[in-house]
């Protein structure tokens, strides 16, 4: 048998170490797909395995646009500004690999500048200014055949790809495109869950004298369905105050249709009268004629605001928890009656309930309070200890919403959604000075956030500069609808002779100065609210990021 050359010997360790790098590599890129829900997510753990598994320069994904006639890279780092704003978005029609893959179907290896230049003429400058001397582009293609992007890899000197580099890059381009299928899957059914549960919630809270009336909705961990709870909060014809706090079973469309049926129908029969316990009556009826095989727990409750006074009645739903400003929070002893959809031959019942001057109300959905292995009680205890602690005078009705919800949503939540609705009776209940909301990555959020800023400056009597603090919102709720890509919370604070627009968002990286082109739509958003602002700023917090603008009022808010 004749010996193997130790150079051989040593090229075949070489391949078969290589080989197993590879494997273990993908391997790991498995593990780390599973966890990645959206599109972006699944870019950084690509990147981050190419980088190490090949050494590339620039690693990154370009997804085609719904309108088939343009590519997006979700991340372009860490190419040159220069670069990344020709590339970020590009006509599908561009004569360049990382299009040509798409439209083609075909993967593009171009080991040098010079090999580039002749498949794809006037790249070599874009691969200089980039400084990449080496490419290869692959077509991330879904499993029903649809081309959805590419994968871009390049390298910073030319480079010979060996046929297993090529298959490595291949394989890793079909684990690509089943993660992005997925990712894109789960962030359209998020969108439809997130409008489906925003339908059924109130666009605007009572507004009475010596009265606040706030309320939140926290989705649960699942996150990819809507759920069966609600909240609702409206004022009757004789001026009474109504709220509603309640649960569909299940997940899914059938709990979205049982919550919007039940929401709906509850005003609707509210308006006739009777009081809560007639209400639920009439719901228990609707839903056993129409949707027989259902179920809702419910609180509906009637308050005089005069008085303070009301009723409440509970389909099987938890009792409200009422804080008193001598510091305790008692659970109020309300016996419930059966869930809407259950057979029960008893009549339903109203309960007395007050809220005095001070007092605060708080209702919510159980999975506020559920625990695995926990019997609810203790939960019940639990929040009116926490609602003890939090709650003063000096702590406004949206910080007690948002610390409850804080503190008692952990690692041992059933990871349900949850809805809390938060009723204060003031004894003077001035104008508000802040407005708060939460807005979600999306393009819509941009026009979202300028309606409720004109709304609040027209509430506040704010007309001087009112103009510029608009645009303001608009440009920093864009910059982080576009570059953080988290969730955001847009703040608008009247003070002393000035209005603060503060945007906060879970991104570290700090707004930066951009040099847009004449023509380009994008890049002066920090630019104009440097322009039209007295003073603005930008921070870095444990979170992310806040970064705000004042405007000066002169003498008077209006």
């Amino acid at each position: 048998m004749n010996e193997m050359a130790p150079t051989e010997h040593a090229e075949l360790v070489g391949r078969l170490e290589r080989a197993l790098d590879r494997g273990s590599r993908l391997l790991a890129i498995t593990h780390g797909l599973q966890a990645a829900l959206r599109p972006a997510d699944v870019a950084d753990v690509i990147t981050h395995h190419a980088r190490a598994a090949l050494g590339t320069y620039f690693a990154g994904i370009a997804l085609v646009d719904p309108d088939r006639r343009t590519m997006a890279y979700l991340s372009m780092s860490p190419l040159p500004d220069q670069t990344a704003r020709a590339w970020q978005v590009i006509p599908l029609s561009t004569p360049a690999p990382v299009t040509a893959a798409v439209r083609t179907g075909r993967s593009f290896f171009l080991e040098s500048i010079a090999e580039a230049e002749a498949a794809f003429p006037g790249i070599a400058a874009h691969m200089r200014t980039a400084g990449t001397g080496a490419m290869a582009h692959l077509p991330l293609i879904s499993g029903s055949g649809e081309r959805l992007g590419t994968l871009a890899l390049s390298f910073a000197t030319s480079r010979r790809m060996s046929a297993s580099e090529r298959e490595f890059m291949t394989t890793l381009a079909g684990y690509t495109s089943q993660a992005i299928e997925r990712a894109l899957l789960f962030e359209q059914k998020l969108t439809v869950a997130e409008a489906l549960q925003g339908s059924v919630l109130p666009t605007r809270m009572p507004r009475l004298e010596h009265w606040e009336v706030l309320g939140r909705f926290e989705p649960g961990a699942v996150g990819m369905e809507v759920g069966g709870d609600w909240f609702d909060a409206f004022t009757l014809p004789d001026g009474r105050l109504a709220c509603a706090v309640g649960d569909a079973t299940g997940h899914g469309l059938r709990a979205a249709r049982v919550m919007s049926a039940v929401r709906n129908a509850l005003r609707a029969y509210a308006v006739l009268g009777g009081g809560p316990a007639t209400v639920l009556t009439r719901l228990d009826d609707m839903l056993f004629a129409l949707q027989p095989e259902s179920m809702a727990t419910v609180l509906y409750l009637e308050l005089d605001p005069s008085s303070g006074e009301g009723l409440v009645s509970l389909a099987g739903h938890p009792p409200p928890l009422l804080w008193s400003p001598e510091g305790a929070t008692q659970v109020l002893d309300l016996d419930p009656d059966p869930p809407l959809g259950c057979v029960h031959d008893d009549a339903r019942r109203d309960h007395p309930v007050r809220v005095g001057a001070d007092e605060l109300l708080l209702l919510f959905t159980d999975g506020l309070v559920e625990r695995r292995d926990e019997d609810i009680f203790l939960g019940l205890a639990r929040l009116a200890s926490t609602l003890t602690d939090i709650v003063t005078p000096a702590v406004t009705t949206e910080q007690v919403l948002e610390q409850v919800l804080g503190k008692m949503i952990d690692a041992s939540s059933t990871g349900d959604d949850v809805c809390a609705l938060v009723v204060r009776h003031t004894r003077d209940a001035p104008a508000p000075a802040a407005r708060r909301t939460h807005l979600p990555p999306r393009a819509h959020s941009v026009g979202e956030a300028r309606r409720l800023a004109r709304e609040a400056l027209t509430e506040w009597g704010v007309a001087r500069r009112r103009d510029e603090i608009v645009l303001a919102v608009s440009e920093l709720v864009t910059n982080a609808v576009t570059h953080a890509e988290t969730s955001l919370t847009l703040q608008l604070e009247v003070l002393e002779r000035a209005v603060r627009v503060t945007v906060v968002d879970q991104s570290p990286a700090l707004p930066e100065h951009q040099l847009a082109e004449p023509a380009e739509e994008h890049g002066r958003g920090v630019h104009l609210v440097e322009l039209v602002s007295d003073r603005w700023g930008a921070t870095i917090t444990p979170d992310g990021k806040c970064v705000w603008a004042e405007f000066d009022l002169g003498d008077g808010a209006s």
